[in-house]
């Protein structure tokens, strides 16, 4: 069986709860999108990421949804705030 794995957007190998961001980081674009691929791929559970940071199901939904509409740059805080 094939171990799941992606690159973050820096080139960096993910592959397993050891490389997600720490707990007190701030969320950039890169941060936000290694969560989402990590948990869209199975190597990171919903719950896991819900949890360890705290956060709600909509918010971790409205980043997906964003980078679904808008790609990567959907990540971006300075683009969340143009878009709003």
């Amino acid at each position: 069986m094939e171990r799941a794995f992606f690159y973050d957007l820096h080139g960096n190998v993910i592959v397993s709860e050891n490389d997600l961001p720490a707990v007190d980081c701030r969320w950039t674009e890169n941060r936000k999108f290694i969560v989402i691929k990590g948990v869209a791929i199975g190597i990171f559970s919903r719950e896991l990421v819900l949890e360890r940071y705290g956060m709600t199901e909509t918010e971790l939904d409205s980043w997906t949804d964003r980078m679904d509409r808008l790609g990567q740059d959907g990540l971006k805080t300075t683009r969340i705030r143009s878009i709003r």
